[in-house]
């Protein structure tokens, strides 16, 4: 990887992340700390350092990096990419001036005013900075709650105070840039009450994801929820409690249940819906009758709260689920199947019957509860519920072995729109060879006979068959007329060992009705086409005649000629 060309190899998502935290000064502290080294920190949800290692021969090729950030999605992760657009501002002559001369590194001061300092007058610097430096508090207090001599709650509803006050801005809310200030610790926090549960110190974890949940929902109104990581940590510190539930002692049990009890009927959970994990959690750690009435109870009267809401058939197929949870739970097998039975009228609890008399092999009654399924899905306006009852008679007649019934779902739900290749692959897989050439044409052709749109699913399901089927003579007369580029990209290397010329026109005319768009991410998806371009046989002279053209009509763009100098510096110095 080079500095040049950087963000043709690192994730379209990630170049896009990274540029945004470059520009808005999130980058600090760039150094180049020795030879083929540089080092600088980015301002996540707590400040991260990045190191770059280039060659010393040639400090602009890339040889490896790191980040202390815990993305673990791909190569590169956005601090990365936001260092390497901070290292292309740097001119280079100032990077090998700056390599002639010896130089003292940050951390080397640092240790230096370290060693020539007393521990007073460094106890009196921190002291003094409380009150001086903004955020200094903060950050005190969470690096060091643990030394407090407090109870384990006390101490872990400190540190999270302190996250949550550090990350707030100036109006008391959490924007998009502090979010991940906030988060990674409590990630933390939620790893830390995993590995707790895992060696047996359960109370301790128990009070640390209760205090996440208590904290974190007080406010979850004063946060920017653009990625819900916020909400996903909540949800983890429930899920450790419900799935560690048969391995707490009953006195924990019996004090996470009255905690239930009490949190549930707290304002805070209900406008993110998390009111119902307590109920969740609840129906896992009954111990006595009389904890069972109390559960039920409060169960049954929500129930007949939700009946009155307007979002009531989510909310009480949840309710009922938890109730059938519960009596699967103490084996009350005639309670579960009442429940299922009188409220089949929702589509999970009725997806639950039918699952049901299929595990008996009672296949007419699941058949009917389907069909019945549809009509109510219908008269409710709800197309999706219609389809997966659909794919329930597919299953139905597959674990039945009836072809024609098989062929007869895979049909309907292929021209439904969903998912299409799939039953279009389970179709032909019913058919002997010699059969399906024929049916196939037969399809192709109801196809066509919709197709009188570019932009329809028609046309996508006729390109994904043509494709299926090897007919590249067929998908590239589909394609030709609309030059669509994202349509081209997608099929170009079905396309080009057979047709290149044909390839690179459609490139060619799609990039350029493209070009219109400004802004650098435009610019940056040119240059990915462009280099696809060169890929195809005789398209490295095809691609620089049109990235020469496009210099030449948009003459006026600095940012488009930035772009493409740097995706392709051997072009930059032609003529």
């Amino acid at each position: 990887m080079n500095l040049d060309n950087f963000e043709q190899q690192i994730d379209p998502k990630i170049v896009d992340r990274g540029y945004d935290y470059f520009m808005h000064g999130l980058v600090y502290n760039l150094e180049n700390v020795s030879h083929g080294m540089w080092r600088a920190k980015v301002n996540g949800t707590v400040p991260y350092q990045v190191e770059i290692h280039v060659e010393d021969e040639n400090d602009r090729e890339i040889k490896s990096w790191q980040c202390s950030c815990p993305y673990d999605y791909g190569p590169v992760c956005k601090h990365v990419a936001a260092t390497l657009f901070a290292m292309v501002e740097v001119d280079h002559t100032e990077w090998v001036n700056s390599l002639e001369k010896p130089q003292t590194t940050r951390f080397e001061k640092i240790k230096t005013i370290f060693k020539n300092t007393s521990k007073d007058e460094l106890r009196e610097f921190i002291l003094s900075s409380f009150d001086k430096v903004e955020g200094f508090e903060n950050h005190f207090w969470i690096h060091f709650a643990d030394r407090l001599d407090v109870d384990t709650d006390r101490k872990y509803r400190i540190k999270i105070k302190n996250y949550i006050q550090a990350a707030k801005g100036s109006d008391g809310f959490i924007d998009y840039y502090s979010v991940d200030a906030l988060i990674n610790p409590l990630w933390e926090l939620n790893q830390k009450a995993a590995d707790l549960i895992k060696t047996g110190k359960m109370r301790e974890s128990v009070k640390i994801c209760r205090t996440l949940i208590e904290e974190v929902a007080g406010v979850m109104h004063y946060i920017d929820h653009s990625d819900g990581s916020a909400g996903q940590v909540m949800e983890q510190a429930f899920d450790f409690l419900m799935f560690s539930t048969d391995r707490f002692p009953n006195d924990l049990r019996d004090e996470l249940f009255t905690w239930c009890l009490q949190e549930y009927s707290l304002e805070k959970y209900r406008d993110f819906g998390f009111e119902s994990y307590f109920l969740e959690i609840l129906a896992d750690i009954v111990t006595s009758d009389k904890q069972e009435k109390q559960f039920l109870d409060l169960l049954n009267r929500q129930i007949d709260e939700g009946n009155h809401s307007s979002n009531f058939e989510y909310r009480n197929t949840r309710l009922i689920k938890t109730k059938i949870r519960y009596f699967q739970r103490v084996n009350r097998d005639k309670e579960v199947l009442e429940l299922l039975e009188q409220n089949k009228d929702f589509y999970e609890i009725r997806r639950l019957l039918v699952d049901r008399k299929l595990e008996e092999e009672d296949f007419d009654v699941a058949k009917n509860l389907c069909h019945e399924g549809i009509t109510l899905a219908k008269k409710k306006s709800h197309p999706g519920i219609v389809t997966q009852w659909k794919e329930k008679l597919y299953r139905i007649a597959e674990l039945q072995n009836d072809v024609p019934e098989m062929r007869k779902w895979a049909e309907k739900l292929l021209f439904g729109g969903f998912a299409a290749m799939r039953w279009y692959r389970l179709l032909k897989s019913t058919y002997p060879e010699n059969e399906w050439e024929a049916r196939r044409e037969e399809i192709i052709q109801h196809i066509q006979d919709k197709n009188n749109d570019k932009y329809s699913a028609s046309r996508n399901m006729l390109e994904q068959i043509f494709v299926e089927e090897e007919f590249t003579d067929r998908l590239l007369k589909l394609i030709q007329p609309y030059a669509d580029i994202h349509t081209i990209d997608q099929f170009a290397a079905e396309l080009q060992e057979e047709y290149p010329r044909e390839v690179l026109e459609l490139y060619e005319q799609g990039i350029s009705n493209y070009a219109h768009n400004t802004g650098r991410k435009h610019y940056r998806k040119i240059t990915g086409w462009l280099h696809n371009m060169k890929k195809i046989t005789g398209g490295d002279e095809w691609a620089y005649r049109l990235y020469k053209k496009l210099l030449r009509d948009y003459n006026n763009r600095p940012a488009m000629r930035d772009e493409f100098f740097k995706a392709f510096p051997e072009w930059a110095t032609m003529g």
